[in-house]
């Protein structure tokens, strides 16, 4: 049995303007910058006046789902995926940092450590440092490796898998305040009839 989709052509046309909108929102650009660049007129505009217009067109069908064929091109150009990500943030969240030195406690050349601990190192700040005088001077080399934050990676991975979701359904306060009106709904509450 065939199905009809209620969507015509016509209704997922964009225009040049919402085309560039979308495509400034799947760049990262905030709703208020991609309706300035998409709709030069608007760039003198208040900020009270983009933020609505900029929200109600974000929100269209159309817009929505042409901001996502953008995101998934661009993804799929560039051999991302949720795999490949959550890969990459587990490597740096659960790095040892006992990797990076020998059996003797010395620190591994760059060169030697394997894939997942190099990919834990964010930077490297190499500096010679000098000891002693005249003819006992000794010139030793330091490095200095700054590591990814693993707390944010870890972060990251527990989004994903959605475990925060419990702690933050009871820290909001629309949940909160509904959980009051299920306590309250059909008892009669005293009103306050102080005056000031």
């Amino acid at each position: 049995m065939a199905t009809h989709s209620n969507t015509s052509a016509a209704d997922t046309q964009l225009t040049p303007q919402q085309e560039s909108f979308a495509t400034g929102l799947a760049l990262g650009l905030s709703q208020a910058e991609a309706y300035r660049r998409a709709y030069p007129k608007s760039v003198t505009w208040k900020d009270s006046t983009i933020w609505p217009q900029a929200s109600k067109l974000a929100a269209t069908y159309k817009v929505c789902t042409r901001v996502d064929e953008l995101k998934s091109a661009a993804a799929k150009a560039n051999g991302l995926t949720v795999e490949l990500a959550l890969r990459e943030a587990a490597r740096l969240a659960f790095f040892d940092i006992r990797k990076l030195l020998d059996a003797n406690g010395r620190p591994i050349p760059l060169h030697e450590l394997d894939d997942d601990t190099a990919a834990a190192i964010q930077g490297l700040e190499l500096a010679v440092e000098k000891s002693g005088k005249g003819e006992e001077t000794v010139l030793t080399e330091v490095r200095r490796y700054k590591m990814v934050d693993k707390n944010a990676a870890l972060e990251r991975v527990f989004k994903h898998l959605n475990l925060y979701a419990n702690e933050h359904e009871s820290a909001s306060p629309l949940k909160a305040m509904a959980d009051l009106l299920k306590l309250v709904q059909g008892s009669k509450l005293p009103i306050s009839t102080a005056r000031q």
